[in-house]
């Protein structure tokens, strides 16, 4: 038997690890449907305006996620 990767939309197929990190951030945002992340207020943590955001924080409570502490 085959694992498929999972489907976000419509024939857009999604790594396990991308989904994972997918899934992390809406723990951290507070949200169960991904399409009501949309429009969600966040805080984000950077090293500066040329650097990509990595660190993904709750409006609210002090709880984080750190993309580079993902391992692939």
């Amino acid at each position: 038997m085959q694992i498929q990767n999972p489907i976000v939309g419509k024939d857009y197929p999604i790594n396990r690890n991308a989904s994972g990190v997918i899934m992390r951030i809406m723990d951290v945002v507070g949200e169960s449907d991904l399409m009501a992340v949309k429009g969600k207020n966040i805080r984000i943590a950077y090293r500066g305006l040329i650097e990509p955001v990595t660190v993904i924080g709750n409006i609210i409570d002090d709880e984080w996620f750190d993309y580079r502490s993902v391992k692939f």
